[in-house]
């Protein structure tokens, strides 16, 4: 499993990337993309996780 921040001008971050770096997967968010791969049957699954300027985030 892999992860990356990006940022942008605005929150699409795939459309205007103004900077991205490769990270390991923040325990919480690694679980929780475990579990939605069990709940689909998935073997490759690709999610999105949003982060406001000021950190905090929701799941």
């Amino acid at each position: 499993m892999w992860a990356m921040t990006r940022e942008s001008a605005g929150w699409k971050a795939n459309v205007d990337t103004r900077r991205y770096q490769g990270i390991d997967p923040p325990p919480e968010l690694a679980e929780y993309t475990r579990r939605a791969m069990r709940h689909l049957g998935a073997y490759v699954l690709g999610l999105d996780f949003l982060q406001a300027k000021d950190g905090t985030s929701t799941l």
